[in-house]
């Protein structure tokens, strides 16, 4: 079971680790969630088709959901 929204004003997730979230003004288009990750200096950053973009003003986070149990991969 997914947890609830955590507001950026009240923790932050570690460092360099994906995350889903939920800014108010996105850099690029107009989907409302991102699996990005936290950078050192406070950006927050995601990987689309190869290519690194930053994700604006973030205001919550929330851990990524455990995959499907009948979904391989391998």
């Amino acid at each position: 079971m997914m947890s609830d929204w955590i507001s950026v004003e009240d923790r932050l997730p570690e460092f360099g680790g994906d995350v889903l979230v939920f800014p108010i003004k996105l850099h690029l288009v107009d989907e409302p969630v991102y699996t990005a990750h936290l950078r050192k200096h406070l950006s927050w950053e995601y990987v689309w088709a190869g290519s690194i973009y930053t994700v604006s003003e973030v205001t919550h986070w929330m851990p990524l959901p455990e995959p499907p149990k009948e979904c391989d991969n391998d």
